[in-house]
């Protein structure tokens, strides 16, 4: 079982003003991806949901199929959360596998983490502050990482896609407030454009502090191959919050 990753910069204080009495504290949060407690949407180490916490006050949004007679859920886009992992290249891989060894932990990852599918069907925004109207959110880092299935794609020999020269896999998190952009970064997962080709098969820390104050983030994939799945492993997702309530 993973630590809870939640590090409090600030407690709840009550202060006395001209207007009255109100509450307010300040954290640093972050989301560890621990599974759910509803059976329903767990399969094969994987649980899908709409909408999940991880992390106070910060929900993760997946698009899926409702189970109908022996049909299961279907995941259709955004994120659901995984403790699959292997480091073989495999294209019948499970799209959920990170890509990690089976018999070590990196020193900054555990058991856990979400998969993010880039597709049509996902939500609008796939992260949401639920405390936006009486507070702030900014975030400071992920951790970002290659699934199996598209570490496969882009190594394997016989793969319809392997990378040559030219090829890139590009994530793209862009910040969102009150409707309107306050930033984005770009992470390439993948990179064959220059001598130095290099392809994310570890877990890297990717700054997300030039995004600002939040209340919502959209995440993308790009790449220059059409035929590679668009997948990703995300972790350790960590931001400052202050929240104030009268």
């Amino acid at each position: 079982m993973k630590k809870i990753f939640i590090l409090f910069a600030a407690v709840m204080c009550a202060v006395s003003c001209f207007k009255g009495t109100y509450s307010e504290f300040s954290a640093n949060v972050g989301s560890n991806f621990e599974f759910q407690g509803d059976a329903d949407y767990k399969k094969d180490s994987v649980y899908f949901k709409t909408d999940f916490f991880s992390g106070n006050y910060l929900i993760y949004r997946g698009a899926r199929t409702e189970a109908s007679g022996s049909d299961p859920v279907e995941f259709k886009g955004g994120f659901a959360v995984s403790m699959k992992r292997d480091s073989s290249l495999n294209l019948s891989a499970s799209p959920f596998s990170m890509f990690v060894s089976n018999a070590t932990c990196d020193r900054m990852h555990s058991q856990t983490c979400a998969i993010f599918l880039d597709s049509p069907e996902k939500p609008e925004r796939q992260f949401e502050f639920e405390l936006s109207s009486i507070g702030t959110c900014s975030p400071i880092y992920c951790l970002v990482n290659n699934t199996q299935l598209v570490a496969s794609y882009i190594l394997s020999d016989d793969s319809p896609c392997k990378f040559g020269e030219g090829d890139y896999l590009k994530l793209t998190v862009t910040g969102y407030l009150n409707g309107k952009k306050t930033g984005e970064k770009e992470w390439y997962l993948a990179d064959f454009r220059s001598p130095a080709d290099s392809v994310t098969t570890t877990w890297k820390m990717m700054s997300l502090s030039k995004l600002g104050n939040v209340d919502s983030m959209d995440f993308s994939l790009e790449s220059s191959r059409e035929e590679l799945p668009r997948y990703f492993c995300l972790d350790n997702l960590l931001t400052s919050i202050y929240v104030r309530q009268q």
